[in-house]
C-alpha cells in the first residue's frame, strides 16, 4: 500500500470516527502522519503549518523553563495533536473525489448524531447508549460536552446554509434541503443551552444574513431565513424549560455560573499584568494559587495542590496568561492565515469548495466568538474538526481541474 492510499484511508477513518469519538480519530492522525511526510516539499510551503510549528516549538521551550514542565509538555502535545496533525492529514489528501467523499462522510454522520440526539431530547430515542449520553440533565450533548456540541452544531449549520446557497452543482430541491438542515441545526444549538453560543450564534448569523442580503442580493431568501430563525428561537424558548431557565439566569449577574466566570477572568487579567510578555507557561495559569487566593473563589485547590479548574473559561485570556503577548501574537498570525485560506477557498470556481469555504469562514468566526466564554480550541473536539476541514478543502481548492458533481 503506497503513501497516498494510507493517507486516503486515514482521512476516511478520521471522518468516520470524529463525529462519534475523537479518541479513535487520534489513531487516524497517527497512521496518516508519517506517510504525509513523504510530501514534505508541499507541506513546508504551507504558512499555516509553519506557524503552528513555531507556536508548538515556542510552547515547548517555554515549558522547559516553567514551574511544571510536564504540564507544559502535555499541553503542547495537545496543540500538536489537535491543530497540526488534523490539518496535515486533511491537507495531504489531494484527489477531489476522495476529498468530497471524506467531507460528506463527516457531514452526514455528525448530522445523524445530532438528529438522533434531538429525538432523544423529546423522548423519541434513547437518551444514553452505554455510558455515553445523547441527552443528560436536560442538555443536548451528543456523546460530548453540551458546549462542544453547540460549537459543532453552529459550524455544521453554516456549512449547510452555505451549501444550500452556493453549491450550484445541486438542483433547487437539494439546496433547499440543506438550508432547512441549517435551520434545524440552529435549533440544536438552542437545545444545548450553551449561553455563550447563544451569543456567538446570534452574532454569526446576523453578520451572515447581512452579508447574504447586501453583498449577494438574496433579499427573499435572507428574509425567509431570518423569519424562520426567529420562529426557531421562540420554539426552543417555549419547548425547552432548561433552555428558558439558563437564558433567564444569564441575565442575572448573581447567577453562580456568571460570577464564577467573572472571577476567573479577573484572575487571568492579574496574571497577564504580572507577566505580559511571555506568560507563566503552557498549562500553568490554573496553578497560580497566589492569584486565586486574592479572589474569593472558595476551595479551588485540592490538598495535594492540584487545581479544580482546568482553564480560565476564556481561550483568549487563558492563552495570554500562559503564552504572554508573544504567544498571543503567534496565535493571531495562525488564525489570520486560516481566514485568508478560507477566503481563497471561497474565491475558487469549484462549487462545493466555494460553499464549504463560506460555511467554515462563518463557522470559524462564530466559534471564535464563543471562545470568549470557553476554551474549545484547547481540546480535541471542535479544534480537530475545524483544522481538518480547512486542510482537506485547501487541497481541493488547489486542484484546478473541472469540478466533479458534489452530491447527486
Amino acid at each position: 500500500m503506497n503513501a497516498k492510499s494510507i493517507i486516503r484511508i486515514s482521512n476516511y477513518f478520521f471522518a468516520l470516527s470524529m463525529p462519534i469519538s475523537h479518541s479513535v480519530a487520534y489513531i487516524a492522525c497517527g497512521i496518516g502522519f508519517f506517510p504525509a511526510l513523504r510530501f514534505w516539499k508541499k507541506l513546508r510551503s504551507e504558512p499555516i503549518i509553519l506557524w503552528v510549528t513555531i507556536f508548538i516549538v515556542y510552547g515547548l521551550i517555554h515549558s522547559f523553563f516553567s514551574t511544571k514542565p510536564v504540564v507544559g509538555y502535555n499541553t503542547m502535545f495537545n496543540y500538536f495533536s489537535h491543530w497540526l496533525l488534523p490539518f496535515i492529514l486533511g491537507y495531504s489528501l489531494s484527489e477531489r473525489k476522495n476529498i468530497h467523499f471524506a467531507f460528506w462522510l463527516y457531514y452526514w454522520l455528525l448530522l445523524c448524531l445530532i438528529f438522533f440526539s434531538i429525538l432523544a431530547y423529546f423522548g423519541l430515542f434513547w437518551k444514553n447508549i452505554g455510558n455515553n449520553y445523547l441527552v443528560n440533565e436536560g442538555l443536548l450533548k451528543g456523546f460530548r460536552h453540551h458546549i462542544t456540541l453547540a460549537a459543532l452544531s453552529i459550524n455544521l449549520a453554516f456549512l449547510s446554509f452555505a451549501i444550500g446557497f452556493f453549491n450550484k452543482d445541486m438542483n433547487t430541491k437539494k439546496r433547499s434541503f440543506f438550508i432547512l438542515m441549517g435551520l434545524f441545526l440552529v435549533g440544536a444549538v438552542g437545545l444545548t443551552t450553551s449561553r455563550g453560543y447563544y451569543i456567538a450564534s446570534s452574532i454569526g448569523l446576523f453578520i451572515f444574513l447581512i452579508w447574504l442580503i447586501v453583498y449577494h442580493k438574496k433579499y427573499l431568501f435572507g428574509g425567509v431565513v431570518f423569519i424562520f430563525l426567529i420562529l426557531i428561537s421562540a420554539g426552543v424558548y417555549f419547548a425547552s424549560p432548561k433552555a428558558r431557565l439558563r437564558l433567564e439566569s444569564a441575565i442575572n449577574l448573581s447567577d453562580i455560573n456568571v460570577t464564577e466566570r467573572i472571577k476567573l477572568y479577573r484572575i487571568a487579567v492579574m496574571e497577564i499584568e504580572d507577566k505580559p510578555i511571555f506568560g507563566f507557561g503552557p498549562g500553568q495559569s490554573v496553578y497560580q494559587k497566589q492569584y486565586f487566593d486574592k479572589i474569593d473563589t472558595g476551595n479551588t485547590f485540592t490538598e495535594d495542590g492540584n487545581p479544580k479548574y482546568s482553564h480560565l473559561h476564556s481561550f483568549y485570556l487563558n492563552l495570554a496568561a500562559e503564552f504572554g503577548l508573544t504567544g498571543f501574537l503567534i496565535f493571531v498570525i495562525i488564525f489570520s492565515l486560516l481566514f485568508v485560506k478560507l477566503l481563497s477557498i471561497y474565491k475558487t470556481e469549484l462549487c462545493l469548495s466555494k460553499a464549504v469555504g463560506v460555511g467554515l469562514l462563518f463557522g470559524f468566526f462564530s466559534v471564535m466568538v464563543g471562545e470568549c466564554f470557553d476554551t474549545q480550541f484547547r481540546g480535541p473536539q471542535v479544534a480537530m474538526d475545524l483544522f481538518w476541514m480547512v486542510g482537506i478543502m485547501s487541497g481541493d481548492s488547489a486542484n484546478k481541474k473541472v469540478a466533479l458533481p458534489a452530491f447527486n
